[in-house]
């Protein structure tokens, strides 16, 4: 048999039990403030923890051994399998029609951020808490949470946990992936936990920072407000978030090393400079535009909105504090190349990731010196160890794939009737998990307004993003159910 079915429909109801109980929290949160809807949570919850159950049960009897193929069926599975039953309270409670109901549970999962809701406020406590709880869930990763939950499911390589999140060689913990796994669960919980005092230092809500914490710590950027961060009118707040959506997009296994006492490798890592560097850059490019160019006059305030809108797009939170499309157009050509790069490897972001754009960067630094001394051989090095000829050539062959993959996302979104620059946006904002377009579609533009057609092209876009491409398009190919 090419796939391991008994083992892999066992993982995917282990962890639709695991959806189930988290469900039932927004259920009890909404029936707290006397909400109708709690009771479709807990049917929802009901109808997840039934199938997980029942899928435990008959394939309880399993073998443990995990191919290749198998990691990448189980990886995809079990997102699109998260993604089917997360919709349920948002679909059964009427809040949104089925395709939209898809949508915001894939964006929710994938960490995107980008919503069905128009006007935000009107929802139930319910609803946005789930919202949050869903990029909580899918920031850290789903196959992380299952290796952290189920070590005897004899998961213990790498390779479930590689086919869905980019981690290097060099950057492995510990030789157990589940040990790695727990760490980096630790972190992120504590991350949350400290971000939601600190929320309310700032004068929010229990409820608001704590949704808000779900959604910074994962760089997701769902909100409870129509107006995102900008709906608060805090520096603090904003501050307090631009640090933490950085955060977010640093490798986690860089922040074990920190409390392993190895501070020195965070500052040492090519990828977290290069990520530091640029988004400085970046901030300060469009800060200039911003206090010369355009209408702003306060320099705190235009050093404040850049640093977070830069911040918020690299590492895809999509949190905004007003409406970058009235900035000056100089300012949205950056904005667009943001939203491409994404954070590091090994972080909650999307995108292409620093790691690649250094390597790439720095292979055609090697190119032109070859074109110059034709014999030299100048190797293409990353944390100062020189890199194989196939790891710069799998770098280049998946950044040809993302731009290829986004060409393809533009042209259908355009098809159904999207201008190119909305299509552009779309595209991009859903392959890289961003949360914010530009285009009519940008901080102030309707979701729900774009075709059904669309909508589908960017839920598959979404999971292609956050599995890194390769998890989902090697599924297609006929090569990969040969034997």
């Amino acid at each position: 048999m090419l796939i391991n079915r008994e083992l892999t429909l066992y993982i995917i109801g282990f962890l639709l039990l695991v959806e189930g109980v988290f469900m039932t929290m927004p259920g009890l949160m909404s029936f707290s403030y006397g909400e109708p809807d709690s009771t479709i949570f807990f049917v929802s919850a009901a109808i997840t923890l039934l199938v997980g159950g029942l899928f435990v049960f008959f394939f309880r009897e399993h073998h443990t051994d995990v191919s290749k193929r198998d990691s990448y069926i189980i990886v995809t599975l079990v997102w699109v399998s998260f993604t089917l039953f997360g919709l349920l309270p948002f679909w059964l409670s009427g809040a949104m029609p089925f395709v939209d109901a898809l949508f915001e549970t894939m964006s929710g999962f994938s960490t995107t951020g980008s919503t069905m809701l128009v006007d935000i406020e009107k929802a139930s406590h319910g609803i946005l808490f789930w919202r949050g709880l869903l990029q909580w869930l899918g920031g850290m990763g789903i196959i992380a949470l299952s290796l952290v939950l189920v070590p005897a499911l004899g998961m213990s390589s790498m390779q479930a946990f590689t086919a869905e999140a980019s981690v290097t060689r060099s950057d492995k913990i510990h030789p157990k992936v589940t040990e790695m796994a727990r760490y980096m669960w630790y972190i992120y919980i504590a991350m949350t936990f400290v971000l939601i005092v600190l929320y309310l230092l700032g004068g929010m809500s229990v409820f608001d920072a704590s949704c808000h914490a779900l959604s910074t710590v994962s760089t997701g950027g769902f909100s409870t407000r129509t107006d995102s961060i900008g709906a608060f009118h805090s520096a603090y707040i904003e501050y307090v978030a631009i640090i933490f959506m950085f955060l977010g997009g640093v490798n986690y296994v860089l922040y074990y090393s920190v409390i392993a006492g190895k501070g020195r490798r965070l500052f040492a890592d090519d990828e977290f400079r290069s990520y530091s560097i640029f988004t400085l850059v970046c901030a300060v490019a469009i800060a200039c535009i911003l206090y010369f160019v355009g209408n702003y006059t306060d320099l705190e305030e235009v050093v404040r909105h850049s640093l977070f809108h830069v911040v918020s797009l690299m590492t895809g939170c999509g949190f905004t504090t007003c409406d970058y499309m009235q900035w000056p157009v100089q300012t949205i050509t950056i904005i667009a190349f943001i939203m491409f790069c994404g954070g590091c490897t090994g972080s909650t972001t999307g995108g292409i990731k620093f790691m690649r754009l250094t390597i790439m960067a720095r292979n055609i630094k090697n190119e032109l010196k070859r074109a110059m001394h034709p014999t030299a051989v100048v190797p293409v090095k990353y944390n100062g160890k020189s890199l194989m000829p196939t790891d710069a050539s799998s770098v280049l062959t998946f950044i040809v794939f993302y731009v290829v993959i986004t060409i393809v996302g533009i042209l259908i979104i355009s098809l159904t009737g999207c201008s190119f620059e909305d299509s552009f946006g779309l595209a991009v904002n859903s392959l890289g998990n961003v949360g914010a377009s530009i285009g009519q579609y940008g901080p102030s533009g309707a979701l729900a307004d774009i075709p059904s057609v669309a909508k589908v092209t960017m839920v598959l876009l979404m999971l292609i993003g956050r599995l890194e491409i390769f998890t989902v398009i090697l599924i297609f190919t006929p090569s990969f159910w040969k034997r």
